[in-house]
């Protein structure tokens, strides 16, 4: 029996991306963002999908120039047990895999989590100030060799 998360419901991951095309035609949400959906979730894409479908906002891209979007911070806590922000910028998504993550999207994300985990402004403030400074110390250690 094929992991959830796996291609193994379809008969090769190219499916999957025509099952993330296909799905929930209704929703605003691009191509390119069903097929990034597919690629990073396997057979749990349509969960996020269906978060989007509940609740249209969801649908909006974390960062401009990056493809996750709102629903997938939400699914990182709902579904997968992230408990901070760290955990989902840098394990649960992509954005933090790339380097360094705007403030913007930091907060965005922050947000998103807070409407699972019910954090307090306070505490999504906290939450992105933490993550901030970790990136900055980071930043601060690669400078000398960019």
């Amino acid at each position: 029996m094929p992991l959830n998360t796996s291609f193994g419901a379809y008969e090769s991951v190219a499916d999957s991306f025509e099952s993330a095309l296909r799905s929930h035609p209704e929703l605003d949400v691009d191509d390119e963002i069903r097929v990034h959906l597919a690629r990073l979730y396997g057979t749990e894409h349509e969960k996020v999908l269906d978060l989007v479908a509940k609740q249209p906002d969801l649908g909006r891209r974390l960062d401009p120039g990056n493809l996750d979007i709102v629903a997938q911070a939400v699914f990182a806590v709902a579904e997968e047990a992230a408990v901070d922000l760290a955990d989902v910028l840098d394990r649960r998504i992509v954005l933090g895999t790339l380097g360094y993550v705007q403030p913007a999207a930091v907060r965005a994300t922050a947000e998103a989590m807070a409407q699972v985990t019910g954090w307090s402004a306070e505490l999504i403030d906290a939450q992105c100030q933490s993550y901030l400074a970790k990136q900055d110390k980071i930043q601060a250690v690669l400078k000398p060799y960019r």
